[in-house]
This record gives structure tokens, C-alpha cells and sequence, in this order.
């Protein structure tokens, strides 16, 4: 679409490589290639980002058993820019999406479980998205989530 657009720009209706064209820089090339616009094959607009870069486009895939038995990638989704180019989209089609036969629904997605009654969250060092979790002893009292305290002496 770009080279098109030089073409007509510089070499009007002069087929094949005219003068105009037998010397360019990819800066004056990079000028046609940013106000390329077109409909892709689902017909969704495209255009090139500031940058000369593609927009991120990606398919979602979904790797399903068969009632074969063998195992197949099936697109569930899209991941792009929106037609403006400034926000992403996610679109995804949960009713195709499957997942283990013990677990039909969506999984959730989770960094610890929480914690029992009578257990402290013991965080890593740096993490505070996620713990494990750690009994207080008998003779300990859970003074918040985090810490186990000595029960004092009567």
C-alpha cells in the first residue's frame, strides 16, 4: 500500500520504476507507510503506529481435546488495537474456550488461597501478592493476618 502510494505520488501514471522512485530513503518511505490505512481479511481497519510499527494483533488460542481423543489450537479470541489506535482490546468467546474435563468452567486465576482461622499469612521477601499460610501454635493467638502472638502468662 505504501510503495503504491509513492508510486502515484511520484510517478503518476508512469508504469514499472520511474526516475522519482529509483533513489528514496526509508525516512521518506516511513512518511508513506504511517498514513497506511486498509481492511485486514476480517475486516477490521489497519494502520501502521506512529513508530512505523505494526499495531500488536494476536489470536488466542485454546488448545482443546477432540472427540477423538487427539488434541487440536482453536482461536477463541482477538487481542488488538482499537480502531483509534490508543486502547487495547481483548475479545474473547468464552463459550468456545474449554479447559480440563474435571474443570469445564474458567479457572480462576489466584496467587495463594486465603488463609484458614488460627493461620498467619507469612509473606516472601518483596511479594506482597503472595504467601503461604502457617498454623499459630497452641499456646498462640492470631493478633492480625500476619503474625501469630505468645499468649501472655495469667
Amino acid at each position: 500500500h505504501a510503495l503504491n502510494d509513492m508510486h502515484r505520488e511520484k510517478c503518476g501514471q508512469v508504469p514499472g520504476l520511474c526516475p522519482q522512485m529509483a533513489d528514496i530513503d526509508g525516512s521518506e518511505l516511513k512518511k508513506f507507510v504511517e498514513k497506511v490505512n486498509f481492511k485486514d481479511e476480517s475486516g477490521k481497519t489497519f494502520r501502521f503506529l506512529p513508530s512505523g510499527d505494526a499495531p500488536p494483533r494476536y489470536s488466542v488460542m485454546n488448545f482443546q481435546r477432540l472427540p477423538n481423543g487427539s488434541f487440536e489450537w482453536r482461536p477463541v479470541g482477538t487481542y488488538m488495537l482499537a480502531n483509534d489506535g490508543d486502547v487495547a482490546r481483548l475479545e474473547l468467546d468464552i463459550q468456545t474456550m474449554r479447559f480440563k474435563q474435571s474443570q469445564p468452567q474458567f479457572p480462576r486465576s489466584f496467587c495463594s488461597e486465603e488463609c484458614k482461622p488460627g493461620q498467619a499469612k507469612l509473606q516472601l521477601e518483596g511479594d506482597t501478592c503472595c504467601w503461604l499460610c502457617t498454623n499459630c501454635s497452641a499456646y498462640q493467638y492470631l493478633s492480625d493476618q500476619f503474625h501469630c502472638q505468645d499468649c501472655p502468662l495469667v
